[in-house]
């Protein structure tokens, strides 16, 4: 599963479903353990989840850093709020 298709289907799941964080989650990590589906990026998914789990951050903003941090590299925003909650360096 790739990676836009996961945002995308959480994306309809929350938007047109009103399915709840929690329900999310467990559908994700459920995903995550599907013997039969490779989701792309698996070892960064996992961590975002965790974030997105604790309800502090979208689960966008969260598989950018942790995708970022796989690869070492430092995430650059104009989003203040993502920048505070992630550390995610404020461009000014």
């Amino acid at each position: 599963m790739s990676l836009v298709a996961l945002l995308e289907t959480v994306w309809v799941l929350e938007s047109r479903y009103a399915v709840k964080r929690p329900q999310l989650c467990d559908l994700l990590d459920d995903l995550l353990s599907t013997a039969t589906l490779r989701v792309h990026e698996a070892a960064a998914v996992r961590p975002a989840v965790v974030l997105f789990r604790s309800g502090a951050v979208e689960l966008h903003d969260a598989l950018i850093t942790t995708l970022a941090a796989s690869r070492g590299a430092k995430v650059v925003t104009l989003d203040a709020l993502a920048s505070k909650q992630l550390g995610m360096h404020l461009l000014a």
